[in-house]
């Protein structure tokens, strides 16, 4: 090892560790260029500050400082002084893209979202949500309140779990089955993946009055509207009856075990023995190395109180809910789907 090495070395986790501080800089600053639309105003061509500035309503001097700074962790590209064009990551960032990340960038930036993870530390210490804390109501009451923080939440969970609908409809075995009950299905974008790619099956979305009517048209848009249905409720009260299969995507880590055991037991009451439940969830897997659930994790510690979990900890709460379990079939990354099947001795 040279001299030099040897200097630079003792300087690496620091400067590592400082990035990884620094890191809410960068988040933000994404927030900012996302909001503004700016890669969509760079789409075709590169475009200079005072252009981008005018068509945004901001500062042009304000905006380049901006954008330097993002140039320089590779989100955008300053192709000239002053004149800056688009990169692979800032790509991600135009609005139309399916694989866009745009929403979510300006989800997590949002006050409302942020002013919750500044108060992590009171989560840790008490296990409670630092949002309901900070709030006093729940993410979902909040939502059901404020049409606004409802149009970003929405449009951010679609721009994250939309890209893994076709993948859920062609990674399962939908054949056996006649009719779907999505519990939770938001606007049906799950639903209607599956509907396309299995023209047997009839389904059913499930979920709050204030997202009915945009099921309709979504599922009326795709051509569905002659096998879907939009159903209105609660999964804390009653689950619609008469399907053969049961499917929750991403609504169990949203809840505490207590509570997600009875979504799930309402599940159950509303099944025949031998139907089976689909749950689509990250789950934990054994191993220190660095996956999305760890972080998402705490994201349903701050904002609603839930968690990832791991197979067993899905195995035990299935169990207690009058289900067997059947299998784990792998999807993305550590997203996987959990098939289970409701027992008779309930």
């Amino acid at each position: 090892m040279s001299d030099q090495q040897g200097q630079e070395n003792p300087q690496q986790p620091e400067a590592a560790l400082f990035q990884m501080i620094l890191g809410g800089w960068v988040a933000q600053a994404i927030h900012v260029a996302a909001k503004l639309g700016i890669a969509d105003l760079l789409k075709e061509e590169p475009q200079s500050c005072e252009y981008l500035a005018a068509q945004t309503n901001c500062h042009a001097p304000t905006l380049q400082r901006l954008l330097r700074a993002l140039a320089s962790v590779g989100i955008f590209t300053e192709v000239a002084e002053g004149v800056y064009g688009q990169s692979p990551l800032s790509r991600l960032l135009e609005s139309d893209r399916p694989d866009s990340l745009r929403n979510s960038a300006i989800m997590f930036g949002e006050e409302w979202h942020r002013h919750a993870w500044s108060h992590l530390l009171y989560s840790v210490q008490t296990g409670e949500p630092a949002f309901t804390h900070l709030y006093g109501m729940n993410l979902f009451d909040y939502l059901a309140q404020n049409e606004q923080a409802t149009q970003v939440f929405s449009a951010a969970m679609t721009s994250i779990a939309g890209p893994l609908n076709p993948i859920i409809a062609e990674r399962y075995d939908f054949s056996a089955y006649r009719r779907l009950v999505d519990v939770g299905g938001g606007h049906g974008s799950l639903l209607a993946a599956i509907l396309q790619a299995h023209p047997q099956l009839s389904g059913v979305v499930f979920d709050q009055p204030l997202v009915v009517e945009g099921a309709k048209r979504y599922l009326q848009s795709r051509g569905l509207a002659d096998r879907s249905e939009v159903v209105a409720g609660s999964f804390f009260d009653a689950i619609p009856t008469g399907a053969d299969l049961y499917l929750l995507k991403f609504i169990i880590h949203d809840w505490p075990d207590e509570t997600a055991l009875t979504i799930l037991g309402n599940c159950r009451k509303a099944m025949r023995p031998g139907s089976k439940l689909l749950l689509v969830e990250q789950v934990l897997f054994p191993g220190r190395e660095a996956v999305q659930a760890k972080w998402t994790d705490l994201e349903m510690l701050v904002m609603v109180g839930g968690k990832e979990r791991t197979e067993q900890e899905f195995r035990e709460l299935l169990t207690a809910a009058g289900f067997a379990w059947e299998r784990l079939i792998a999807v993305q990354g550590d997203i996987s789907i959990i098939e289970a099947t409701a027992v008779s001795d309930v």
